[in-house]
Order: structure tokens, then C-alpha cells, then sequence
């Protein structure tokens, strides 16, 4: 015959567990989903900083084909 204290330890441990390992996945989840807009983010800062440093090229070269 199961023991109840036991059993009753048992699925506290399990459901405890369980609900950590969501809030881990969760965490996770949210992490990656942070770190893929922080990319999307760091993507168009770049191609911002690339097309000013193009204009700049250009303004530049058109100041010395100009003189």
C-alpha cells in the first residue's frame, strides 16, 4: 500500500519541478525573443551607420572631384 506522505512529497517535488522547468523554458523563450529584436535592432542601427558613412563617402569625394 502507498505510503500518502510520501506520495503527497512526491507530487509536490513533481509539480514543483515541472513549474520550474516552464519558467525556465519561459525564460529562455523570452531571452531569445529579446536577443532576435536586440539582432533586428543592432541590424538596422548598422545599416543606418552604413548609409551615413556612404553619404559622407560621397559628399567627399564631390568636394575633391569639385576642387
Amino acid at each position: 500500500m502507498p505510503n500518502k506522505i510520501t506520495d503527497h512529497r512526491y507530487s509536490q517535488s513533481y509539480v514543483f519541478a515541472h513549474s520550474l522547468h516552464v519558467t525556465i523554458n519561459e525564460a529562455a523563450r523570452t531571452l531569445f525573443n529579446a536577443n532576435r529584436s536586440r539582432a533586428a535592432e543592432h541590424y538596422v542601427l548598422l545599416g543606418l551607420q552604413a548609409e551615413a558613412a556612404g553619404i559622407k563617402l560621397e559628399s567627399a569625394q564631390r568636394e575633391q572631384s569639385g576642387s
